[in-house]
């Protein structure tokens, strides 16, 4: 990340500052290194402009040893996408007994590399790499307050006793790994199953069969409830050949965390004209693997390889989507 496209807000965390923010690997590397500067152990990327936007939305990097507080967010759904590293996210009841937990890793992993936590749920992360990368994704307005720690949930002074929380939890019978559960809603269009949600690769490639049996173009995998829900988030698979209209939506950012293949965010002006094209590629290529498109900007996709996968967001509700009328700048 060019030096200029980012300010430091205070130790460990960042603002992008770039017109189009984008993410890659060199981005990964900045993020581990700046884990040294935070008293917390962790270090992070904010993508949001104001922390009053809707989509609130940044790449933190946590030590290993970082101990993160069990806590809820009172009715604001939220979700963590593992970029590098392993560890899980421990569900608690009320009084504090564990109720279940999902074991995470990144997306070449065996296991599921996003899990979607409803509001209002109490959670912990627990690390099992000496560094974790993660993607997060809530709603806004930011408000502390609107974080809260129950009075079982310590805050641990001392290194020794984080130790001790990270290796008990570590050390307990984790919970079976599971395939997402889906309904199918019509052809290529499927919404998650209600609660705590983990998808996988396996689970993104069974869909992606599944799709070209059908002998469609594109396949969505929306993961909130529906259209009202504040978060809109979904898995979207693109084969080539397909043809994704112009569009923006005028009121709300959207971002692309591209998992699998290559493609071009093709941005144009109000007469058609191509203004930027930004290439994308997963966090191997070499290319940007994360970029948010500012709202009221009309923009398209082009497949650069036989498929590509991406990780959705915008916020909601309802967002609404305007396609372009000009001529001849729909995606070929």
């Amino acid at each position: 990340m060019n030096h200029m496209h980012k300010k430091l807000l205070s130790p460990g965390v960042w603002a992008n500052a770039a017109a189009i923010p984008q993410f890659n690997a060199a981005d990964i590397q900045f993020c581990l290194n700046e884990i040294q500067t935070s008293p917390a152990g962790r270090s992070r990327i904010c993508f949001h402009s104001e922390t009053s936007d809707p989509l609130q939305e940044m790449v933190i990097a946590f030590d290993g040893k970082s101990y993160v507080q069990a806590s809820f967010h009172v009715d604001r759904d939220e979700s963590i996408h593992f970029v590098e590293g392993f560890g899980k996210y421990v569900f608690f009841d009320e009084q504090g007994n564990v109720k279940t937990d999902i074991r995470l890793g990144h997306y070449e992993s065996d296991l599921p590399f996003y899990c979607r936590i409803p509001g209002n749920t109490l959670h912990s992360l627990v690390a099992y790499s000496s560094v974790l990368v993660a993607h997060e994704v809530g709603t806004g307005p930011f408000e502390r307050n609107n974080t809260t720690f129950p009075t079982w949930a310590k805050d641990f002074a001392s290194e020794e006793e984080k130790a001790a929380y990270r290796t008990y939890h570590a050390t307990m019978p984790a919970a079976p790994i599971l395939p997402c559960e889906y309904d199918e809603l019509a052809p290529g269009q499927y919404r998650a199953n209600p609660g705590i949600y983990a998808v996988s690769r396996t689970d993104l490639l069974k869909l992606k069969a599944k799709i070209e049996k059908a002998h469609l173009t594109e396949g969505h995998l929306a993961i909130h409830q529906n259209e009202t829900t504040k978060l809109h988030e979904s898995f979207g698979i693109y084969l080539n050949g397909v043809k994704i209209q112009a569009h923006r939506y005028p009121h709300h950012d959207a971002s692309f965390h591209i998992l699998e293949g290559q493609a071009e965010c093709t941005l144009f002006d109000e007469n058609g004209q191509v203004k930027e094209v930004i290439r994308l590629g997963n966090k191997h290529s070499g290319l940007a693997f994360f970029v948010r498109i500012p709202k009221n900007h009309f923009y398209t996709l082009l497949p650069q390889s036989d498929y590509f996968i991406t990780h959705e967001s915008i916020a909601g509700p309802n967002p609404e989507k305007e396609l372009a009328d000009f001529v001849g700048k729909q995606a070929a």
